[in-house]
């Protein structure tokens, strides 16, 4: 009995409308590089995927450049050929790609003084902030507002949170409450308060000494 055991696709075929088509089983890396670089369609018969500015870009964030993208593409094309449509794509996703950078932050720190903010930038006390400079005038703390707050008093400074709206933000200190004096009789290390004097009292007293 002889057997025999299917081998797994290693190439794809792509094709101008942005599909790309395996026939067969794809291999391991052939699969992980098209899922990763387009969207499945259909996994019944012919696997096949498509393309998009939407692939190419999620693509790109999970660390592939350009250009190795498009090199890995054309290592698995069929006959080496990429579409020339598909190259477009990548190209034109690359150009807008990272134009608007964001980083992610806590709060501002916002002055006037840029030696103060230079100061602060190079407080050893403050490094848990990690603390960068956006503009002259202007820090970004990777910690919330209050834990930015609390790192700057305690490091001696003295500063002023805002609102959204750029106006003051209000705290409010927290009081403790005194714990109520024992009253009653009997009450432990404390001595009696003093007898209350019934108004009507006096007022007898007076009356009777004329």
């Amino acid at each position: 009995m002889i057997e025999t055991t299917s081998m797994s696709c290693r190439t794809v075929l792509l094709q101008n409308d942005l599909t790309a088509v395996v026939t067969g089983t794809p291999s391991a890396n052939l699969l992980a590089l098209l899922d990763g670089a387009a969207t499945p369609e259909s996994r019944s018969g012919a696997w096949t995927w498509r393309f998009s500015p939407a692939s190419i870009r999620g693509a790109l964030d999970a660390g592939s450049s350009p250009a190795d993208l498009l090199a890995a593409i054309t290592e698995v094309a069929e006959g080496g050929a990429v579409p020339q449509t598909l190259t477009y794509l990548i190209n034109d996703v690359a150009r807008r790609y990272g134009r608007v950078q964001v980083r992610a932050a806590g709060c501002c720190l916002c002055s006037d003084d840029e030696t103060l903010l230079t100061e602060l930038l190079n407080t050893r006390s403050l490094q848990a902030l990690h603390l960068v400079r956006l503009a002259p005038t202007v820090l970004a703390s990777a910690k919330p507002q209050a834990e930015t707050l609390a790192a700057l008093r305690a490091a001696g400074h003295a500063p002023a949170g805002l609102r959204l709206d750029g106006k003051p933000a209000i705290e409010i200190p927290r009081r403790r409450r005194a714990e109520p004096s024992p009253t009653g009789p009997g009450s432990a290390g404390m001595s009696p308060g003093p007898r209350l004097v019934d108004s009507a009292d006096v007022a007898r007293t007076l009356l009777g000494d004329r």
